[in-house]
């Protein structure tokens, strides 16, 4: 295996107080929904993916649910709706729909 399970007390090297890590989680999902339902946009919310995120400007491997075969692609960007920009490997750019494609970490 060569990305074994971790926990946060072993990244973190120290005991973690779970309900602050939930209360912070929670609470800026809750900037992100009340975004959502005030202004019917997702704009801060993928923009924050853009900023954390660890598969961009990278190449990674992609696989459509429920099919076999992988396929390395480009990752170029977020769209507005949080779909993956990617570019394959004839250079055609393409949307990776969330819960229709699975990322590969490597």
């Amino acid at each position: 295996i060569n990305n074994p399970s971790t926990s946060v007390k072993i990244q973190a090297g120290t005991h973690v107080q779970r309900e602050l890590i939930i209360g912070y989680i929670l609470n800026n999902v809750e900037k992100h929904y009340a975004e959502f339902m005030e202004q019917s946009t997702v704009t801060s919310a993928v923009n924050s993916c853009i900023l954390n995120s660890a598969t961009l400007n990278k190449t990674v491997s992609v696989m459509k649910r429920g099919k076999k075969s992988v396929k390395k692609v480009y990752a170029k960007g977020i769209s507005e709706d949080g779909s993956l920009i990617v570019i394959d490997e004839k250079e055609n750019e393409q949307i990776l729909i969330p819960g229709e494609t699975i990322i590969i970490y490597e």
